[in-house]
């Protein structure tokens, strides 16, 4: 992410920027683009512990854990600067070991309007993958396949794929990326609305749908609903994957095209004659043949 302050301006107006004691720059605007302040490549961590030197800390507050207890340390880890929202605790912070960025809101708030300007500067396809299970397998699985294919592409972190985790990876893509890859979880009601409108995706994958959402969500059908969200944004040129085993998501209909994988011979994309086999060195591999749209190819995936 490219930190200037006519990003500043685009992304949060409504905050302030502190560089030094005798200098405040509120509220943000674009006469003060000339201003000398500018980062390159960077990106935002909120645990000072595992904070890396150059990054922006943004102090959350979480139920047990304020952030702002930690910015000084954050400063010394090498933390650029940080975005806050309480100054009476920073009154002996000295802003010479670099920049606050302050809002009367909670911070995460800063974090998502960053996220939200950011993707708008890029127009390569994303992926959006979400479903009960098996979202970072497929994750992992398009990780190797571009890899091999030595595409520059953008694939998100570990399993960061929640409301705080999403936004955090979607500020690390880069304009050299031929597209981005990114993993949507969710556990309550609505969260699916939040992560789509930060990152719009425009190809939307969901896996399958099972009962690990109920508690928070409800039955299948109500987990369902919230995983067909990943579309919403959705137009002619978008393009959704289903798991087209489960009518819940089959027979659905869909306002954009659609493709649907599976074991059966409804689904434009199928894995058949699956089995597990022992290879030479005593590894497993997983091999089927695949059929999409009319053709066919053996496949082997070691692990």
């Amino acid at each position: 992410m490219l930190l200037d302050m006519d990003f500043l301006v685009q992304s949060i107006p409504y905050a302030s920027l502190h560089i030094s004691k005798n200098k405040i720059i509120h509220p943000l605007s674009r006469d003060h683009a000339a201003t000398c302040f500018s980062l390159d490549d960077v990106t935002i961590s909120i645990d000072s512990r595992n904070l890396e030197k150059g990054q922006l800390f943004c102090a959350l507050k979480g139920k047990q854990v304020d952030g702002h207890d930690y910015l000084e340390q954050a400063i010394a880890c090498g933390a650029s600067g940080a975005i806050i929202n309480d100054l009476k605790k920073i009154e002996s912070f000295n802003l010479s070991d670099g920049f606050l960025i302050v809002v009367a809101q909670d911070p995460y708030q800063i974090l998502v309007d960053l996220a939200k300007v950011w993707r708008k500067k890029f127009t390569y396809p994303v992926v959006g993958i979400t479903g009960s299970i098996g979202k970072t397998s497929a994750k992992e699985m398009l990780r190797s396949i571009v890899e091999a294919s030595g595409i520059n592409a953008f694939v998100s972190s570990g399993t960061q794929n929640s409301t705080f985790g999403l936004p955090l990876n979607m500020i690390k893509m880069k304009p050299e990326h031929q597209f981005a890859v990114f993993e949507m979880g969710i556990s309550e009601k609505n969260e699916m609305d939040l992560l789509v409108d930060m990152l719009k995706p425009s190809i939307g994958l969901i896996t399958c749908i099972a009962h690990s959402h109920v508690a928070g969500i409800g039955n299948l059908a109500d987990v369902a609903h919230e995983k067909r969200k990943i579309f919403k944004h959705f137009g002619s040129t978008d393009i959704g994957v289903v798991f087209g085993d489960q009518e819940v998501l089959a027979e659905s209909v869909y306002h954009h095209p659609v493709a649907k994988f599976g074991f059966k011979t409804k689904n434009q994309v199928q894995a058949r004659k699956v089995r597990v086999v022992e290879n030479d060195d005593r590894s497993f591999s997983t091999q089927f043949v695949l059929k999409w749209y009319g053709k066919k190819e053996q496949v082997s995936l070691q692990g």
